[in-house]
């Protein structure tokens, strides 16, 4: 992936600006929380979210009225993209609000009349009142309607940075005295490594928006939060689910859910966390999927960002060298870090298996082999310490009796982590889940070592 500040040949990182710098050739997975809005202290922000407010207030105005074209009108507002935020699957231009769903918001909402004199209290709130919206177009519609606040906080930070700029068309930006969406030119970024169908400007422009208002999901407000917040009976792993558009359904009827919801959520606000920007942590998750699996070229590159994040991720263990050897014949680079636990579970590997340091061999393949086991075993002993981790693109579920073999008849302990157990360690270091009750929970990863180390001696 080519961020912004790089293609333009400028050494700059995330910490060094107000706004999350946009990647060139996909989205970064974060997405606007109106809820970061609503309880900044920075002043510029707080009117920002006036203006959602106004939206909101204007909505409900066309609701009484009962004016259903100018409600879909006001709903049909497509996607952001020159925000370059989503979580779609192939890693660009993400779903907004379309003309189907508005239609099948406005359905719904025609079914009762208290909702229509009641209005939406928060955007998010569209989560439970229509199955097909989800995070990603809460965030689009709040981006759309902040495009003119957008507009001018990119003039200014791409003057304040350097960034090139050229007169560009902006779609899908609210005009508040004419109840509509227009399209405005203006002098600004653009993405040079995407194309559009446009005659004034072939390449798209880019929005900056403030890193204080975007995070990883979920939102604060959830969808899978108010669900386990009104199916009381609800019970992770053991009931199942209803399907949303039931639940869709007794929110219209009883609207009270949804305002008893947000009066909750309201107490816990100070629970609202944002990913820590000071670290350039997530763009080396990130590079992950970048890495070509399997290739040898590529070994050293993903060595090395494995090792950016076991530096973030375990902080009892501090780098102690990166050591290149020769084990049966064979080049072997490994990571070797000093184990400085007093307690948990790495003060326990410490003392039954003499790991006073911990030996990580990174493999850039997704078949880790029983020779790369043996190679890894070979080269534990007791001065070195007895533990080792590998580390592949995928797990494989046969490498467990590996394990166990090399804990029963070599007293050695080799534990095997997949890319996907470092993106989930990451993602819930960097934020606070916000879930009601148990239907998701933050995994720890010392407890998740814990845990496999645990299965291979409970067999």
């Amino acid at each position: 992936m080519i961020q912004l500040f790089e293609y333009h040949k400028q050494k700059k990182r995330q910490k060094d600006v107000d706004f999350l710098i946009p990647f060139l050739d996909v989205d970064r997975r974060y997405c606007l929380d109106p809820a970061l809005l609503r309880y900044s202290k920075t002043k510029s922000l707080q009117g920002w979210n006036e203006e959602i407010k106004e939206f909101l207030k204007l909505i409900r105005g066309v609701m009484k009225q009962g004016d259903n074209d100018k409600l879909r009108s006001l709903l049909n507002i497509g996607e952001a993209p020159d925000a370059g935020l989503g979580y779609c699957n192939d890693g660009v231009l993400g779903s907004g609000v379309g003309d189907e769903i508005s239609k099948q918001v406005i359905e719904i909402l025609s079914k009762n009349e208290s909702f229509k004199q009641r209005g939406f209290i928060n955007l998010e709130e569209l989560q439970w009142l229509d199955k097909d919206i989800g995070p990603d177009r809460i965030s689009d519609l709040a981006i759309n309607i902040l495009k003119r606040h957008l507009i001018k906080y990119t003039k200014a930070q791409a003057k304040k940075h350097k960034v090139p700029t050229e007169v560009v068309r902006v779609n899908k930006v609210f005009e508040p005295n004419s109840l509509e969406w227009i399209s405005v030119k203006e002098k600004l970024p653009v993405n040079p490594m995407r194309r559009v169908r446009d005659a004034l400007n072939p390449n798209p422009p880019l929005l900056f928006i403030p890193k204080e208002i975007v995070k990883t999901l979920p939102l604060f407000l959830n969808y899978d939060d108010f669900y386990g917040f009104v199916d009381k009976d609800y019970v992770p792993g053991v009931s199942r689910r209803k399907p949303k558009i039931s639940v869709v359904e007794s929110v219209i009827d009883d609207p009270e859910l949804s305002t008893e919801y947000l009066k909750f959520k309201e107490t816990e606000k100070e629970k609202l966390y944002r990913p820590d920007f000071d670290t350039d942590v997530q763009q080396h998750i990130a590079k992950l999927d970048e890495i070509p699996s399997g290739s040898k070229k590529h070994a050293d590159q993903y060595m090395d960002t494995v090792k950016v994040l076991i530096d973030f991720i375990f902080k009892d263990l501090s780098f102690y060298q990166k050591e290149k050897r020769t084990i049966l014949g064979e080049a072997r680079r490994d990571l070797i870090y000093q184990n400085n636990a007093v307690s948990g579970i790495f003060s326990d590997l410490k003392i039954k298996h003499a790991a006073n340091h911990i030996v990580i061999d990174t493999k850039n393949t997704n078949n880790v082999t029983a020779k790369d086991v043996a190679q890894v075993s070979n080269y534990l002993n007791d001065d070195i310490g007895r533990v080792a981790f590998i580390i592949s693109r995928k797990k494989d579920k046969r490498l467990r009796a590996h394990s166990y073999t090399q804990l029963t008849k070599q007293k050695k302990v080799i534990l095997f982590i997949a890319d996907e157990d470092l993106k989930r360690w990451i993602t819930d270091q960097t934020r606070i889940q916000h879930i009601t009750g148990k239907s998701h929970k933050i995994i720890d990863p010392v407890k998740s070592i814990s845990n496999m180390y645990s299965d291979i001696v409970s067999d």
